[in-house]
Order: structure tokens, then C-alpha cells, then sequence
């Protein structure tokens, strides 16, 4: 069930026969369960991995200058903590729909062997300028007559493409780029905030901060706190992924055994055990009984 952050506080409070409130920061008390609260939530949040906190966002433009002064260089925004995939609009000059690209990986080394290939001084397609790495000036000569295709990154943070199509833009815009991937959560202070959680995950930021508040304030073990948080753990470890996606870590492990006509570990954890006829029995007794 999905709660703000006042009903969790009031529901540890009451466990703690504490004083009924109606705001979080009513009292010292209140307000440290409430801290506590922040700081379990903050603390799963890495931990858990959960899809709710992945999301689409545009990478940044470099820092110290303008986009312009290093035409193929972007960041990734500083509250990135992981990205899966990144996409750049190619579109052409001659059309306005966008094309979202898949934007290609290559390390530091093939990236810097292809630039070295240019000529800027007999060529006008290339064009040349100097970034700043770790204090060195790097020396940068990019195509400037079609979309990137390659990009690279010498310290996850720092992204710099292979190209840009002059005829469209005058550097690589951020604004037309797509990446999805995982950004810092943040937690609010206030009676309606909504921790960043699906409504199954909610007890188990119950329990551990029910668990943390009794140790920190009462200097004493909820012992059924702490089974019930490591029970939630098991659930959410089977139901994390829904959707298409719906595939727990055990799930998606290669299923290397001997397979049998009818029954097999993985169809009795899918809850499939009939052996194919709608009876428990023919299953149990097809894959154990020769």
C-alpha cells in the first residue's frame, strides 16, 4: 500500500507508544523517525535496483565553455549514477521529423586512433579543437558533414562523439539526445511526500526503518521487524520486474539441467506443474517415477 511520509511516521511512532501526531517535524521524536525513514530510504534505494527508478533523460553540455568552443562534447547529467543506452536525433537538414539513432561504443583508444586518421589543414570536413583532460589539452579533430555514429567516454562522465552534421547544427545539441538510465533519488521532508517505491515495496521501507528507528531510539531489536524486512526481501528479489519484463534474477539464469517429459524446477517455480494435462500428480510423477 502507498503511503506518504507522515503515515509512516505515525505508524512507527504508534509501534513505539509514542505520542499521536499530525505532522512529521511535531516533536524530537517525530522528527527523528523521520530522518530515520530518509536515510533507510536512501540507503535501499541503491541496493534494490529497482525499474522505478530508471528513466529517460538528455545528457548536458560540457562544463567551462560553450557547446560551440567543442562542437562533439557532452556530459552525462552529475545526478547519473548508471545509463544503459544512449540515442542522438540524425535527422538531415533536408528533413524536420527526428531519428532517433543508437549512438555506437567504442573505447578511449579506437576513438583516438580514428581521429589521428584526419588531416584538418587539407580537409574542410574536419574540424578541429582543443579539450581539457585531467588538466592536459587534447587535441580533438571531428568530421563535420554528417551525424555521429561512434561515441566514447575516458571517465564515464565525459561523452564525446564521433561527429556532427554542420548542415543541421553547429555542435552536437543535447537537447536532441535520448539516454536511459538510472539518476540519484531524492527524499523530501514534508507530511505528502511519496517515496519513488511501487506499492509492494512500500512494507519493506516499513519494516527496515521500523526495524532501524526500535535499535536507534529504544536501544532494543524489533526481532519480528527485522524477519518481516527479510521476508520482503525475498519478495521483492521475485517480484522486482513486471510487465514483459517479469523475470526474476533466479528466472533468468540459463537452465543448464537434464530436461524430463514432464516436470523440471523451473515450470514447479513458474507454478506449472501438471505435466501438461492439468494434474498435479502426472507432473510430480512423469519427471520422478520410471
Amino acid at each position: 500500500m502507498i503511503q506518504n511520509l507522515l503515515q509512516i511516521v505515525q505508524a512507527i511512532v504508534l509501534s513505539m507508544d509514542g505520542e499521536e501526531i499530525t505532522t512529521w517535524n511535531q516533536n524530537y521524536e517525530s522528527r527523528q523517525v523521520a530522518n530515520i525513514v530518509q536515510e533507510v530510504y536512501l540507503n535501499l534505494v541503491p541496493r534494490m535496483n529497482s525499474p522505478t527508478n530508471y528513466t529517460m533523460f538528455q545528457l548536458a553540455a560540457p562544463p567551462g565553455g560553450s557547446s560551440a568552443a567543442y562542437p562533439t562534447i557532452c556530459t552525462m547529467p552529475v545526478n547519473c549514477t548508471s545509463w544503459n543506452w544512449l540515442k542522438y536525433d540524425c535527422h538531415l537538414s533536408t528533413t524536420t521529423d527526428p531519428l532517433f539513432t543508437d549512438m555506437v561504443y567504442i573505447t578511449p583508444n579506437e576513438f583516438f586512433n580514428i581521429m589521428t586518421q584526419w588531416a584538418p589543414s587539407a580537409d574542410n570536413t574536419i574540424t578541429q579543437f582543443s579539450y581539457v583532460i585531467n588538466g592536459e589539452a587534447v587535441n580533438f579533430e571531428v568530421s563535420n558533414d554528417h551525424a555521429p555514429t561512434y561515441f566514447t567516454s575516458w571517465d564515464d562522465y565525459t561523452i564525446a562523439f564521433d561527429s556532427f552534421d554542420s548542415s543541421v547544427d553547429t555542435f552536437i545539441s543535447p537537447s536532441k539526445t535520448q539516454v536511459f538510465g538510472k539518476l540519484d533519488q531524492s527524499f523530501t521532508l514534508a507530511d505528502s511526500y511519496i517515496p519513488n517505491l511501487r506499492s509492494e515495496q512500500f512494507p519493506l521501507l516499513f519494516q527496515e526503518a521500523k526495524s532501524l528507528a526500535w535499535a536507534q531510539m529504544k536501544q532494543i531489536p524489533h526481532v519480528k521487524a527485522e524477519r518481516e524486512a527479510k521476508r520482503q526481501w525475498t519478495h521483492y528479489g521475485k517480484s522486482r520486474y513486471t510487465g514483459p519484463n517479469a523475470l526474476n534474477e533466479w528466472q533468468r539464469l540459463p537452465n543448464y539441467g537434464r530436461s524430463s517429459p514432464g516436470f523440471s524446477v523451473r515450470r514447479l517455480w513458474d507454478g506449472d506443474v501438471s505435466g501438461g494435462d492439468g494434474n498435479f500428480n502426472a507432473g510430480f510423477n512423469n519427471g520422478y517415477e520410471h
